[in-house]
């Protein structure tokens, strides 16, 4: 044992990020090195703990509220409006108690940050309008996902993995990285870059000025107070590392997640069930099941710590509740 435990961590050397100590914990439980260290996919789900769990009484699943159905995407913003993707790739805008209204055809994916709407079409076309879809102006093509800081700087990703940060459209922009597999920017000079390797980094200004945060990363999210990233590695176990401290781990069989702060999160397993997490699975509560795992993270919109939109496997949007105090009105 003492051997393979030797010969492990020498194939797994970085034991203090997320995906080396995942790689290290998994070539000790198959007892075969060499093939588990060339292994780039899941080792297979693990069986499902408390498969009797129910949500409590009156929250969660049983709190269910139908907002909308035929959903693909989803985010309600501040104020209470609600922009929805169809599952015919059309957006809409419904306000208040109003019938929606139609803004877009052909879009993939958009966001809404300092009163203006980013739209990228089906066609990798990124646009910027007003809230009502007016006014409509080209910021770039071929992008294959976006970021806007405010309404004028933008980090987009191409569809060719170049990341680029952009000053009002792609007239503007200074690249930040290539072989790029997602990001999130955290301010207009410090992002975190997930490569197609898998490596995650963090990176000041653009790849030359970077530090490795984790390995065998599928997901991530990082929360400023607090400075905690959370790390999906690919053998579907999902870690917490606060700043330069050993990571944590918090829970696996994980399809995706939703990090409220540094220790609340909303865990969606493989099974599609969903768990309110405050530090690990040894806290988790089940919030509901059949959810959209397809969906990923996206699925999920956590409102405030105890209230969530959630997109079912049947494509409906259901608005749920967590707090105690509303339960028992």
């Amino acid at each position: 044992m003492q051997q393979l435990k030797l010969l492990c961590a020498r194939l797994s050397p970085d034991l203090t990020e997320p995906g080396g100590l995942a790689a290290f914990q998994r070539c000790l439980t198959t007892h075969d090195p060499l093939g588990e260290i060339r292994r780039n996919n899941n080792i297979g789900d693990v069986a499902a703990d408390r498969p009797n769990a129910a949500p409590p009484a009156g929250l969660g699943g049983n709190s269910r509220r139908l907002v909308a159905e035929g959903v693909e995407r989803f985010r309600q913003i501040e104020g209470g409006s609600l922009y929805v993707i169809d599952q015919a790739a059309n957006l809409w805008r419904q306000t208040g108690g109003a019938e929606g209204k139609r803004l877009y055809e052909g879009v993939a994916d958009f966001s809404v940050v300092d009163g203006q709407l980013f739209v990228q079409g089906t066609d990798g076309t990124l646009w910027r309008a007003k809230l009502d879809g007016s006014e409509r102006t080209k910021i770039d093509g071929t992008v294959a996902a976006f970021q806007p800081i405010n309404a004028g700087l933008i980090y987009v990703l191409g569809t060719d993995g170049r990341l680029w940060r952009e000053n009002g459209d792609f007239t503007h922009r200074v690249e930040v990285d290539r072989a790029v597999r997602d990001f999130q920017a955290i301010d207009a000079v410090q992002v975190l870059v997930l490569g197609v390797d898998q490596q995650l980094w963090r990176e000041a200004g653009a790849a030359p000025a970077r530090t490795l945060v984790a390995s065998e990363t599928v997901a991530f999210q990082y929360i400023p107070n607090g400075d905690t990233t959370h790390v999906l590695t690919s053998n579907g176990v999902l870690w917490r590392k606060v700043g330069n401290e050993a990571p944590q781990k918090v829970d696996e069989a994980v399809a995706a997640f939703r990090a409220v702060d540094a220790r609340l999160v909303y865990v969606l397993g493989r099974d599609g069930r969903l768990w309110r997490e405050a530090g690990g699975r040894d806290q988790a509560v089940l919030v509901d099941r059949d959810v959209l795992v397809t969906s990923g993270k996206g699925a999920i919109q956590v409102l405030d710590p105890d209230h969530l939109l959630i997109l079912d496997a049947q494509h409906k949007l259901w608005a749920e509740t967590m707090a105690e105090k509303e339960a028992t009105r």
